[in-house]
């Protein structure tokens, strides 16, 4: 009975263990969802631009789903109040400063890359993409994002002050650098770099903020032409050598056709002389001779220039007994 109880008490724990392991990984992986949610795009002063579905000009604020995954906003909050940041305001307090996104309703699930257009300055009551968050078109003004707890904070930016229905948007979808942006380039519900050009450097700016991924083709670059640059001299200098051995060969064949030729004309020199007794025998042997000593000896440069010493003993070196 009592291996049947240590048996059930195992058992449980291994199962509480596998449940406090499993809302880990779910709040984990709710806390990174809710990160991939960005404020993309605003506009606070809406005289001639989007209109909701009463016709009316109201100030507007869009997410973007930076992921490419389905993610549920419903529960967060948007708000332009500061005192928000207050750490010791309970959370109870905070959310009464914000506007929360309402449960049931299709749009609230942004499928990966897509974006969700909410109305400020409107009432609840209207439909659920209307929050009651105030704006002041005519003041700086900050608006964030908060998760669902009412206590992260997700996302936010501070709005300059701007010229009617011109927006303040990030240069591309999800990126850390924002523009103003005018009339004709304010992309409600579609991606910020949709129909225009951005900028190389703002491009840059925007997908290498510190620098780093620059730095590591600078770099690379560098090394490629230090390799490069390498393997060019070294093939450069092989192939100076060669040359240079090339023609020292063809120097020293010159050089021997020339001295066979010169010696062939002496021995037959020495040979017809001795034939016709212009010369006696002593003298043809001379001739011979030195022809013989000079081709030798024009015949040894074209060897391998080693140096092989005989040994040979001497009287100073002789072995004693």
């Amino acid at each position: 009975m009592d291996i049947d109880k240590i048996m059930i008490y195992n058992q449980m724990k291994k199962i509480g263990l596998l449940l406090v392991v499993f809302m880990t990984s779910s709040s984990i992986m709710f806390g990174q969802g809710a990160n991939n949610i960005k404020i993309n795009e605003v506009m606070v002063n809406n005289t001639d631009n989007y209109l909701d579905e009463y016709g009316r000009k109201l100030p507007w604020v869009e997410l973007v789903n930076n992921s490419f995954t389905t993610y549920n906003v419903r529960g967060m909050f948007i708000t332009t109040n500061k005192e928000v940041l207050d750490k010791d305001m309970s959370v109870p307090e905070r959310m009464k400063l914000m506007g929360q996104i309402p449960n049931g309703f299709k749009e609230s699930l942004i499928e990966g890359r897509q974006h969700l257009l909410l109305y400020l300055n409107s009432k609840p009551e209207k439909g659920p993409r209307h929050l009651d968050v105030v704006v002041d078109p005519a003041q700086t003004i900050w608006i964030a994002l908060y998760d669902g707890n009412g206590k992260n904070l997700i996302d936010s930016v501070t709005i300059p002050v701007m010229k009617p229905n011109c927006s303040f948007a990030r240069i591309k979808d999800g990126a850390p650098v924002w523009k103003i942006q005018p009339v004709t380039m304010v992309t409600p519900n579609s991606a910020n770099n949709a129909g225009q050009e951005v900028s190389k450097i703002e491009n840059i700016k925007a997908n290498d903020p510190y620098g780093i991924l620059m730095a590591i083709i600078a770099m690379s670059i560098v090394f490629l032409a230090l390799v490069l640059l390498y393997i060019f001299m070294k093939g450069f200098g092989k192939l100076n050598m060669s040359m240079e051995a090339r023609k020292e060969r063809t120097e020293k064949y010159k050089t021997l056709i020339k001295i066979r030729k010169a010696s062939k004309k002496a021995i037959t020199m020495a040979k017809d002389g001795y034939q016709k007794k212009g010369i006696n025998k002593e003298t043809y042997m001379a001739v011979i001779a030195m022809a013989l000593s000079e081709y030798a000896q024009d015949v040894h440069d074209l060897e391998s220039g080693i140096i092989t010493i005989k040994r040979k003993n001497t009287a100073w070196n002789a072995k004693q007994f």
